[in-house]
């Protein structure tokens, strides 16, 4: 059953980096920054998975020794992940949020070798100090997530983070 769920989070991701094809019907963000809009979230630095869902079903059980990681920059989202003991690259994403709705709109687009076809990947993020949550619509055709929660064939994931560092 781990193997299971292990797949269907790799699934997600699979589908978040290596998905050029889709198309987003979702409005979508407004620039990195803005500044009128409201004060930018710290999320600089490095972040861990401590929770994972996936339409309705939890997948944190399965896959937490996988030791999901988000090195976030200004410029870029990289996720990292433990394989054999290992630091893996598992690719990244550039972004942008919209800080004046709540919660903020994040659009995720992968950085990918052609910069011709692009994918964006609809989502939700709510920042309370070190923890964030986000919830990304894994098919972006299907329009952004209304709210921070997962329900079944709705192809959106919940992931939680806490600050590292």
């Amino acid at each position: 059953m781990s193997r299971v769920l292990s797949g269907l989070l790799a699934l997600g991701v699979s589908i978040a980096l290596f998905a050029p094809h889709l198309s987003v019907n979702a409005f979508p963000a407004k620039p990195l920054y803005d500044p009128q809009q409201h004060a930018r979230p710290k999320l600089e630095g490095l972040w861990r998975m401590t929770h994972a869902e996936f339409e309705g079903q939890d997948l944190w059980a399965s896959n937490k020794d996988s030791q999901n990681r988000w090195l976030i920059t200004p410029e870029k989202i990289t996720i990292l992940m433990k394989q054999d003991g290992v630091d893996r690259n598992c690719g990244s994403w550039t972004y942008r949020m919209d800080l004046t709705r709540s919660p903020m709109v994040l659009d995720l687009t992968p950085v990918e070798n052609n910069p011709g076809q692009k994918v964006v990947l609809p989502c939700l993020l709510h920042v309370e100090g070190d923890r964030f949550t986000v919830c990304m619509q894994n098919f972006p055709d299907r329009g952004r997530p209304i709210d921070l929660l997962t329900r079944p064939n709705s192809g959106i994931a919940k992931f939680i983070y806490e600050r590292v560092r």
